[in-house]
């Protein structure tokens, strides 16, 4: 502690403004939510601002926004933004539901949002050449800095305050392929300022603790893991088939039993060799009441897969984006959540599943295999026979299913964000100490 006084952390916040419910939106809002319940305490020695595109935002002022589906308001917007989300309200609050996300599904999938966030993002490079961060004085007054992305750095080079960087997976170096271009190229500029600013790092795995120091030469103990969770007052056992029945009518799914992934549709979460083990599985095993549930929005070099196969294969169901309220009825009515992705950095929807008592089905790489340990069944996700005897062996056992859903239960008890939050306010005392004494 600095002689009493209270440590002054700013974070910067911009993807609480993507309409997107990602990883690292998810991270953000879960960990802010657990800072609050942590600041809010009489005897609290932090005091966290959110940095929200040149806006600074106390987080006590942030709290009636800190939930997924409303993290967008009037902090950080340009001046046509604020029209148009009062019309979103709008829309949202007097149509129903039903067509409200068709509406929304189009929106998304059509060109608007691309076209204004470029609009947004040149406007903000402009502001920030005439302002530039390091002149603003209201950034003296911080200890730390926390970018929950490296390629969230942008103008904060030239501050000399201490910074923090969370790196979620290295994808961008393991696999090229499954980037754009762009995406590598911010990843890299990310690294570059951190390693020139002497930054920090919180790895949320032990696996992506390693591919820092496999792949970046960062010293070692400038690298702490600290896990991420999920939200166990969402994520839950729930008792309740009415609703389950009710979630599975609403994306037509139209059996029981059936068997969920949950990603982006993008060519790093190997849908494709999923898909191919499930259709294999059921040509040598013959699960006539069996269905694929492939949940997710849709994201890059996907046409392929969700046009062409949707038509040949009835029992393979694309439901599109979910909403957050479905999400845990659908992971309890599923049989298990098939996770045989080829690299996570941690795998949030396979703890998310857990939580709900649901075995996992992942591939044997990255930071699965040390989150689902004994609650699923791993095979090699390169190794089509092998992901289809997994399918097999947890549709056809009922015994196996049950004892890897209590074992799902008891890992998943061993993850809270209010630990991982508490983990992190030490890193931050830790990383300002260590400043202080350089």
């Amino acid at each position: 502690m600095k002689d009493g006084k209270r440590y002054r952390v700013l974070l910067e916040a911009g993807k609480l403004m993507e309409a997107d419910g990602d990883g690292v939106k998810r991270y953000l809002i879960e960990l802010l939510q657990a800072f609050d319940r942590v600041e809010n305490s009489s005897h609290s020695s932090w005091e966290i601002d959110l940095f929200i595109y040149g806006d600074i935002v106390p987080l006590h002022a942030y709290r009636p926004y800190l939930d997924i589906r409303i993290a967008q308001h009037r902090f950080g917007l340009m001046a046509y933004e604020k029209p148009l989300l009062r019309f979103k309200k709008y829309l949202q609050s007097s149509l129903p539901s039903g067509l409200y996300q068709r509406l929304a599904g189009l929106y998304r999938n059509l060109p608007f949002r691309p076209f204004l966030q470029l609009i947004k993002k040149g406007s903000k490079a402009v502001q920030r050449s005439l302002k530039p961060l390091h002149k603003d004085p209201r950034l003296a007054a911080y200890d730390l800095i926390h970018l929950p992305l490296p390629q969230h750095e942008d103008s904060f080079e030239r501050l000399g305050i201490p910074t923090l960087i969370t790196v979620h997976d290295l994808t961008h170096k393991l696999f090229q392929e499954f980037h754009q271009t762009r995406n590598i190229r911010l990843a890299e500029k990310g690294f570059r300022f951190a390693r020139k600013t002497g930054a920090h790092f919180i790895a949320v795995s032990e696996a992506t603790r390693q591919d820092l120091l496999n792949f970046l030469d960062i010293p070692e103990n400038w690298i702490k893991t600290i896990a991420e969770a999920a939200d166990k007052r969402l994520f839950k056992v729930l008792q309740d088939p009415d609703r389950i029945a009710a979630v599975r009518a609403r994306y037509n799914i139209t059996k029981t039993a059936y068997l969920l992934t949950l990603s982006t549709i993008e060519p790093r979460k190997n849908l494709k060799r999923t898909i191919t083990a499930f259709l294999r599985m059921k040509e040598k095993h013959e699960h006539p009441g069996l269905q694929l549930v492939i949940a997710g929005k849709v994201g890059w070099k996907s046409k392929e897969l969700t046009g062409r196969i949707a038509e040949q294969h009835p029992d393979i169901i694309f439901t599109g984006f979910i909403d957050e309220n479905d999400l845990p009825a659908l992971y309890n009515g599923a049989l298990a959540l098939c996770y045989f992705s080829t690299y996570e950095g941690f795998g949030l929807p396979a703890l998310e599943a857990m939580q709900c008592g649901t075995p996992v089905l992942y591939g044997q790489a990255g930071a699965l295999p040390e989150l689902v340990t004994e609650a699923g069944l791993a095979a090699d996700p390169y190794n089509i026979d092998e992901m289809a005897d997994a399918m097999h062996k947890i549709t056809s056992d009922e015994k196996l299913r049950s004892r890897l859903s209590q074992s799902a239960l008891e890992r998943a008890s061993f993850f809270s964000w209010d630990e991982t939050a508490r983990q992190t306010l030490a890193y931050y005392a830790d990383c300002i100490e260590k400043s202080s004494k350089s």
